[in-house]
């Protein structure tokens, strides 16, 4: 019966360099990569066994087991082993302490589908065929999920396997993945936002690693619609995924209901396209967070954070990026729940300075509003003329607005 994604591994009982194992009392609660190798002391191997034993941490602080096989007794496994330490610590220090299963008679690697059907060179002195370079990931229920084949002259590229891994819970609960994305987000330029009475701002440092770059074609604060605007900290072509995800989004929901999207609504579904990238093999989470301002008739001026692993939550001020920690702290000191639109800007440019490098101008510093409308304007309804669009509650500020309000 050929083994295929969802298939229970098959257990078995061998000899390894460990000791003997029943497989699956070995693999217990945790994940499980079995991986085979043609025969012991082939340079490929070799080498292989050696990269795995260097990653060794990477696969321990996610819960993940390895467990190799090749093709040959133990008394030749301990002898390769001696061969592999004493190679790799070439490249770096090499410890291989993972178990490698002893399979000469080919019983495991039958078991597991691992023999060349097509190269009839791949044999031993006897006739029988030597494995090919099989990866099995295996779920803590004994679940395949995962396999790959490499033809015997082939060696595998372990960043591909470990990235895998990074989708799948550690034993500690954490992903990984979203740790990394985390992390590009910390080391992203500072983004605030904050909501007013009347009102929400939202601001970022807008920066260029080179005098060379027209920074007047930068945008970090990005119009939804005519009423939801988003800032970003984190990786810029993530965001313009994201952003142009968005709009189309705020268009479908025009076309269906005559009207733009409540700010909620389409945080949601940002929010739900970010979760996804979260929980499939091969991908990544998208490494930015966002802020997502807005108004609409039924919340009045809202405010939202995003992050990388699909989470949403209304704020009344919050920041991001790499100076997130102190921003909060000034935030927190200066935010009341009866701030003007008008205060709430100097506070969020005098927050940015706090950790701004360099000197703040209308160029390194990018703005956007949310206003309120007026009763008045709420009564005019929609303007336009034929496309009855409905009057905008948020716009950036113009340069000469910025240059104003730090001139004050």
């Amino acid at each position: 019966m050929s083994l295929r994604l969802g298939s229970i591994a098959p257990d078995f009982e061998a000899q390894t360099t460990a000791g003997p194992i029943k497989f699956h009392e070995w693999i217990g609660d945790s994940w499980a990569v079995l991986f085979s190798h043609p025969g012991d002391f082939t340079p490929v191997c070799t080498t292989e066994l050696g990269e795995v034993a260097r990653r060794a941490p990477d696969f321990e602080k996610r819960g993940v087991k390895v467990i190799g096989i090749s093709a040959n007794g133990l008394e030749d496994h301990h002898k390769w082993i001696q061969d592999i330490n004493e190679y790799g610590g070439k490249v770096g220090p090499t410890d291989v302490q993972f178990p490698i299963i002893a399979d000469p008679d080919r019983k495991i690697s039958t078991l597991y589908d691992m023999l060349d059907a097509q190269d009839a060179t791949n044999r031993d002195a006897k006739g029988l065929p030597f494995t090919i370079r099989t990866v099995f990931i295996i779920d803590p229920k004994k679940v395949i999920r995962l396999t790959v084949s490499y033809p015997a002259s082939t060696g595998r590229n372990f960043d591909e396997i470990i990235r895998y891994s990074l989708t799948v819970f550690s034993p500690s609960g954490k992903l990984v993945q979203i740790e990394h994305a985390l992390a590009a987000v910390s080391q992203g330029t500072t983004s605030l936002g904050i909501k007013a009475s009347n009102g929400i701002v939202i601001a970022t440092e807008k920066k260029t690693s080179s005098i060379l770059i027209d920074d007047s074609m930068l945008d970090k604060v990005a119009v939804i619609c005519p009423n939801i605007g988003i800032v970003y900290s984190g990786m810029g072509p993530d965001f313009r995924v994201l952003i142009s995800k968005a709009r189309k989004s705020a268009q479908a929901y025009w076309k269906i209901y005559g009207e733009y999207p409540p700010t909620r609504v389409l945080t949601q579904e940002i929010a739900t396209v970010m979760q996804q990238a979260t929980q499939s093999g091969g991908v990544r989470p998208y490494g930015v967070s966002l802020l997502v301002a807005g108004w609409d008739s039924n919340r009045g001026p809202t405010l939202y954070q995003v992050d990388p692993s699909g989470s949403f939550w209304a704020w009344k001020a919050s920041a991001i990026g790499k100076n997130m920690v102190n921003a909060k702290t000034f935030l927190e000191k200066r935010y009341s729940d009866d701030i003007s639109l008008e205060d709430a800007i100097h506070t969020a440019l005098l927050t940015l300075k706090e950790g701004f490098e360099g000197q703040m101008t209308e160029k390194t510093i990018e703005i956007g509003v949310v206003t309120v409308p007026s009763i008045s304007d709420l009564e005019a309804g929609k303007i336009g003329g034929e496309t009855g669009r409905p009057r905008p509650t948020f716009r950036k500020l113009t340069e000469e607005e910025v240059r104003d309000y730090l001139a004050l």
